[in-house]
């Protein structure tokens, strides 16, 4: 779902970009369901991204599609009846209400500003929610991930605002229409672009952070059994050390120590009042405070005793010790000798 979902933005995107071209050369007049479909494109993009990032969580809503499904047949619908009316014409890019347009048909395009203030107030918490689902699961590149998911968002607020403003320059005669459709045509390959670059980052992959990781159903844990289970679970790291393993997740543990995954999950937020990535990371930091003063590993750098310990990334090492010891690890290595 998710390949599909990012396949139709880029097919999106490509089509905004073809409407801009025919626009800007004015080869859009009259062709009613062109510009129906054209005017419709903006609020697809967004549409997109709040689903990509639903698909990533697993957090499938029917009803949501619905709307969203209906939401843009709606607008396509409206648009295709005002052109074909002759209530709207599209002079290049620019959408022109006639003197007989009805009252309702001004709102159409200012309606916009509404999907796009709800559904980007719901994108902005589903990436906080995303991050945290992350944390419970994985052990590493959880910052990576959500933060470009983000820029996605974000990319796309800043590309509409600029495409507005040489969509309305070359209204004003600010700009003339090629100079501003060659400023269009940059700025939506740019952010493709970006977007390619976002999927070279992630090997073209974002890890799926599931919402039922989250929920603890119905357990049957007890105090005595957390109690327990809390205890084994602190044994079997520190005696196997599976946080060695850099991309060790909650399945991989669930499956080492053959408990379900939620019940695990529960132990560790519920008794332990943290989270599988700080949990983790945090035997990560300790172990490279042994070794770190190990003369075993005196050969190595301090990112190479930290790849020992499991850590990914120089810049994830280096956020998660400061956060955890208040020093950065060359501070630390100074204050032991």
């Amino acid at each position: 779902m998710k390949d599909y979902l990012l396949i139709t933005w880029f097919v999106g995107t490509f089509c905004h970009l073809v409407f801009y071209f025919l626009g800007f050369n004015y080869l859009v007049a009259d062709r009613h369901l062109i510009i129906a479909i054209g005017n419709t494109l903006p609020v697809l993009h967004i549409i997109i991204n709040s689903l990509y990032i639903d698909a990533l969580r697993s957090h499938v809503m029917l009803k949501k599609w619905y709307l969203y499904s209906s939401l843009l047949i709606s607008y396509c619908a409206v648009f295709y009846y005002l052109s074909s009316s002759g209530s709207i014409s599209q002079d290049g890019v620019v959408l022109v209400f006639s003197s007989g347009a009805p009252a309702w048909s001004y709102f159409v395009n200012p309606s916009f500003l509404l999907v796009y203030l709800f559904t980007g107030i719901y994108i902005i918490r589903s990436l906080r929610v995303y991050e945290l689902n992350l944390k419970s699961i994985y052990s590493s590149n959880v910052f990576t991930s959500a933060q470009w998911l983000g820029y996605w968002f974000w990319s796309y607020i800043l590309a509409s605002s600029l495409i507005i403003g040489f969509v309305l320059m070359t209204d004003f005669d600010l700009l003339s229409t090629n100079t501003a459709c060659i400023f269009v045509s940059a700025v939506l390959s740019l952010q493709i672009f970006l977007v390619g670059q976002l999927g070279v980052a992630n090997n073209f992959t974002f890890p799926d952070a599931s919402d039922e990781f989250t929920k603890y159903r119905s357990s049957g844990l007890k105090e005595e059994k957390k109690d327990d289970l809390t205890t084994a679970l602190h044994s079997y790291i520190l005696d196997s050390k599976p946080y060695l393993n850099p991309s060790l997740s909650l399945q991989d543990l669930s499956r080492s120590m053959d408990l379900p995954p939620y019940q695990i999950s529960q132990l560790i937020n519920e008794t332990l009042a943290t989270n599988f990535f700080d949990l983790i990371n945090g035997y990560r930091v300790e172990e490279f405070k042994e070794k770190v003063i190990d003369p075993k590993y005196s050969n190595l750098s301090l990112l190479g005793i930290a790849f020992e310990c499991g850590f990914k990334s120089k810049s994830g090492f280096y956020k998660i010790f400061k956060r955890s010891t208040g020093m950065t690890p060359t501070e630390y290595k100074k204050l032991i000798k």
